[in-house]
Order: C-alpha cells, then structure tokens, then sequence
C-alpha cells in the first residue's frame, strides 16, 4: 500500500513539475535531445539563426531544417547552461554543448508574444 501511494504522489509531483518548466528549461530539453522539431515549436515566423558556418534570417520552416540537419551531424552528448537572464519579456540563454564532433557555444533569445515564448535569435557557434 506505501509503495503504491508513494508511486502516486510521485507521479503527481512530476506531473506537477512537468506542467511549469519554464520555456527555457523546454528549450533546453528540445536541445539536449537533438529534437529539432520540439524545439522548432518555439521558433518564430522567422528566426536570425547561424548554425555554425549558415547565418540568415530564416523561415521557422527553414530553420527546422537546418537545426535537425545539425541535431543528426552532430549527436549532442552534453549540454550546460552558463548563463541566462533578461526581463520576462525577452529572455535568454547561453550554453556550452559537447558533440560527437566537437564543442559549440549555444545562445538563444526568445519574445513572449501573444502569452506564447516565440525564438527570435538562435545560435550555434563552434567554441574557441
């Protein structure tokens, strides 16, 4: 009977957890995953993206593709978060990734438009 409830409350709890991570947290896990098209729900109409050698400002449809051909070259092993800060209304993050391939400085900035945190800025630069 304790494991049972015990099992609940657990499943509650990390429901409850689950259901207020933040945008970046959600950012970072899309991230972290390699998951292009979880992390492409944050992207806005357009986005300035660079990812790595590719900079412009891109379609949200473009983007996806550029980020998920970089998610399946680059498997990601590590990601770290250094920094993050700006008001609520637009917020950001800089982390240091390890690949496969080598180690990336990631910086992102999103809006909060319309209640919804939308990416506008998305970069992806080799480290040193």
């Amino acid at each position: 009977m304790e494991k049972r409830l015990a099992l609940l409350i657990g499943s509650l709890l990390f429901s409850f957890f689950t259901c207020i991570a933040g945008p970046t947290e959600n950012i970072l896990n899309a991230i972290k995953t390699g998951n292009a098209v979880k992390l492409s729900e944050y992207f806005d109409n357009n986005v300035d993206l660079k990812i790595v050698d590719k900079e412009n400002i891109y379609s949200k449809s473009q983007a996806t593709i550029l980020v998920k051909e970089f998610f399946s070259t680059y498997k990601i092993t590590n990601l770290e978060l250094n920094h993050e800060g700006g008001p609520e209304a637009a917020h950001f993050a800089i982390c240091n990734m390890t690949t496969t391939q080598g180690k990336f400085r990631v910086y992102f900035l999103y809006k909060n438009i319309n209640n919804k945190s939308l990416i506008q800025k998305f970069r992806v630069e080799k480290d040193g």
